[in-house]
């Protein structure tokens, strides 16, 4: 397995690797190979959170969530939450 951690030197296989190389979302991997092949196996669970008691959300924010829904339309499943220590 060769390590290529920049996204110019990979060719995935996998829809949603494709989607996400395509539209820039991923910068550097581990292993691009190891990942393709996950994506490729089965449906992967792929979570994020966010703070509910930040003052709000930016950008940075939505392109997690874009990438999110990439994922979600190759077949993987979601699951976005907003998480907090406060109690009402």
């Amino acid at each position: 397995m060769t390590d290529m951690s920049q996204p110019q030197q990979f060719q995935p296989r996998s829809p949603a690797l494709q989607a996400l190389l395509a539209r820039g979302f991923i910068n550097q991997c581990t292993s691009f190979e190891g990942l393709d092949q996950a994506l490729l196996e089965e449906a992967v669970p792929v979570y994020i959170g966010f703070d509910a008691t930040a003052d709000s959300l930016h950008v940075g924010h939505l392109t997690q969530i874009m990438a999110l829904r990439r994922l979600q339309q190759a077949g993987h499943s979601s699951k976005p939450s907003l998480v907090s220590t406060r109690t009402a």
